[in-house]
């Protein structure tokens, strides 16, 4: 029998079919039972490499099995990610067994700008062999790493990471398959380092993807000429590049001593000065006609018929990405327009991501202006409309100017958007699929209610909604925070409404329905601004001289008074109005439900029961997220609260659903679900106001 069900799963056909079905953990066991399993699985178990460190010494020591592994099996892989500790040991593993001495030209011989290991830096006994066949890499040079890697790897007698970056260079060279490279933290920090990277780069024949984050420790210098240099070796398969700057104290600041007169480095001279041990980077003759997506750093230190060069190598891009990396930078933006708009006549995504979030006056629409073909998206991060520069009539005129084709709208961390901007887009992007506004860090509304349901939204197409919403608050607030038209006791009359609340309520439900007639949407995310610089009522008062819990001011716990009124009921309530969850029964495409609607909000934990769990699961089938519960970090399958069966119940009736809250500020240590003796304690308390 044994013998028989190993030929059944030896047909590699099959195995390959059924690794889509079985984890990594799966597929190491059955590889176990047999050495014709292990022959079969092992091309599958290991074509994906990816090594996490651990703090915890039982996952310790799988990891390091985990990388011995590499010994045999390492000619399977075909995608590694890893860090830099990784990478020196993987890379010495095989540089040990060479003769420095050999002519071989060999791929696996070590070349001559890189120095040979030190005899005491490898892993002891262990002698891998070497990976050429990659088609992905992924790593991270990040310096922190070697701090003390004995806590990371054992039986190390001596790490010397000094070589790392050439040692990643020279793994580059040993795969000439790869096609999706993704380097971090790198650190050239001289000229010769960045003409080996270069000269790397330019062999990957087959190269599509490519992502560079330099480092910038050593200074500036050495990485803007890193930036040059790898631009123009890029090879002609390239489809995306990005290209990235960071400080070691975040985002570079110090540009002390280099100008935006600095002179361009040419091309034609990289290899005047080169060392006789390197060989010249390979210089591309011709543009990218590939490239459809580029991210640029944009520096002061670079002067701009750099940047015009770069661009008339890039004619066919589709998506381009720039990133000021500090205020200074922020108006060369508005400088690319004229080489946008003469070399780049294809370009239909714009993003604009800051790295800082300081108070600068600038015009992110300036860069539409250089464009040819009609926009597509639009994602700009870090933006303050209300700055001294009156920008709002050219966001206005660039979002007219392209209602007819603009899908994605991505507003994030900004400040002081206008109603008459979300209105141009609301009221005239006809084709809108997905529109994100983000407060920045949650102090302030995006959106106004009675600006919102001031005009009928135009974009019925849309599938992804996100935004920060200020409703206002009723006219009668009790003395515990729950809303009077909730409130009533059995047999009392309905409450009144002031003039104030029936109209809060008639914008409410115009919101309400301008939502429920998005019928193709399939995520709604909506947050309720309600002045988080004042303390949650919900959350226990902390003392004022503990700087840790200084965030406590501001919606850090999962209670929290941030609800939409009555969108998540379906009874009728104080003042005889009822709930308008029904009013959301055309939404059969939503699949996720996120923002104010957990159950840390009391009128929520009164309103959400049995009967409109029930209809969510009849109305909404497609559903995979609601976010009801504290975050945790596996998907909960039960809730150990004698009051919440109803929860339980959809857990179990919907298995796979993610009933978590996203990750928020660590809050106080309860669950944030209350009880119903809480919420009957808070019922009473605003009949004795």
């Amino acid at each position: 029998m044994q013998e028989a069900i190993a030929t059944f799963f030896s047909i590699p056909e099959l195995v390959e079919l059924l690794s889509v079905f079985l984890r990594s953990q799966e597929l190491a066991r059955l590889s176990a039972t047999s050495s014709a399993l292990d022959t079969v699985c092992s091309p599958i178990l290991w074509r994906y490499f990816s090594y996490k460190n651990s703090v915890d010494n039982k996952q310790k020591q799988v990891r390091i099995e985990q990388l011995k592994g590499l010994v045999r099996r390492g000619r399977h892989t075909r995608s590694f990610h890893a860090d830099a500790l990784i990478l020196v040991l993987y890379v010495n593993g095989i540089s040990e067994t060479l003769d420095d001495s050999s002519s071989t030209t060999s791929t696996t011989t070590r070349p001559a700008w890189l120095p040979a290991p030190d005899p005491k830096s490898t892993l002891q006994n262990v002698r891998f062999s070497s990976m050429t066949r990659l088609t992905r890499l992924v790593c991270s040079m990040f310096i922190n790493a070697f701090k003390d890697p004995s806590e990371g790897i054992q039986a190390i007698e001596q790490f010397d990471s000094s070589n790392k970056f050439r040692q990643l260079c020279w793994l580059l060279e040993l795969n000439p398959c790869l096609t999706y490279v993704t380097l971090s933290a790198l650190e050239p920090k001289t000229t010769e380092n960045n003409r080996i990277l270069a000269r790397a780069i330019a062999s990957l024949s087959r190269l599509k993807h490519l992502r560079v984050e330099f480092f910038a420790s050593a200074g500036p210098g050495p990485w803007i000429e890193g930036i040059r240099t790898l631009f123009f070796s890029c090879p002609v398969s390239l489809q995306s590049l990005e290209l990235r700057t960071y400080h070691s104290s975040g985002p570079l600041v110090s540009l002390a001593g280099l100008s935006s007169s600095s002179s361009p480095l040419p091309a034609i001279s990289l290899e005047a000065t080169l060392n006789p041990i390197v060989d010249a980077p390979i210089m591309r003759d011709g543009p990218l006609h590939h490239l459809k997506e580029l991210q640029l750093p944009i520096l002061t230190a670079m002067p701009l018929k750099d940047y015009s060069r770069i661009l008339e190598q890039c004619p066919n891009i589709d998506t381009f990405s720039v990133v000021p990396l500090v205020d200074e930078c922020v108006p060369i933006v508005a400088e690319l327009t004229p080489s946008v708009k003469e070399y780049c006549k294809h370009i239909r995504h714009v993003r604009i991501n800051r790295t800082t979030s300081w108070w600068y006056d600038w015009d992110p629409y300036h860069i539409l202006d250089g464009l040819h073909s009609p926009l597509e998206s639009l994602q700009i991060e870090f933006y303050d409309e209300g700055g001294e520069v009156d920008n709002k009539d050219h966001a206005i005129s660039s979002f007219h100017r392209h209602s007819a084709t603009l899908k994605d709208v991505r507003l994030l961390s900004c400040e002081k958007l206008s109603d008459e901007v979300i209105r141009s887009i609301l009221g005239t992007c006809v084709v809108l699929e997905r529109l994100e506004l983000s407060d920045r860090s949650d102090r302030q509304a995006v959106a106004n209610l009675s600006e919102l349901v001031a005009y009928k939204w135009v974009c019925t197409y849309l599938k992804h909604l996100k935004m920060t919403i200020d409703w206002g608050s009723f006219s009668e607030p009790t003395l515990s925070h729950l809303p009077a038209y909730y409130l009533r006791r059995s047999n009392s009359p309905p409450r009144p409404l002031s003039e104030q609340d029936k109209e809060l309520w008639e914008q409410l439900e115009g919101l309400y329905r301008q939502i429920g007639s998005l019928v193709r949407l399939e995520v709604l995310d909506l947050s309720v601004y309600f002045g988080r610089m004042n303390r949650n009522p919900y959350q226990p008062i902390v003392p004022a001289d503990e700087w840790s819990q200084l965030l406590a001011t501001y919606d850090t716990s999962f209670r929290s008074p941030d609800r939409l009124p009555l969108l998540l009921s379906l009874g009728t309530h104080a003042s005889g109005r009822h709930g308008y969850l029904s009013w959301l029964s055309g939404l059969k495409n939503l699949k996720e439900l996120r923002g104010s609607v957990h159950l840390g909000n009391p009128e929520n934990a009164m309103t959400l029961k049995q009967p409109e769990l029930e209809w969510m699961v009849e109305n909404w089938p497609k559903l995979r997220v609601l976010e009801l519960l504290p975050y945790q970090d596996e998907p909960p399958v039960l809730v150990d609260h004698e009051d919440y069966a109803h929860v339980n119940w959809v857990m179990k009736r919907k298995p796979g659903l993610d009933l978590r809250r996203r990750w928020r500020s660590p809050g106080p240590p309860w669950d944030g679900l209350w009880s119903k003796a809480e919420l009957s304690g808070l019922i009473d308390a605003s009949y004795e106001k």
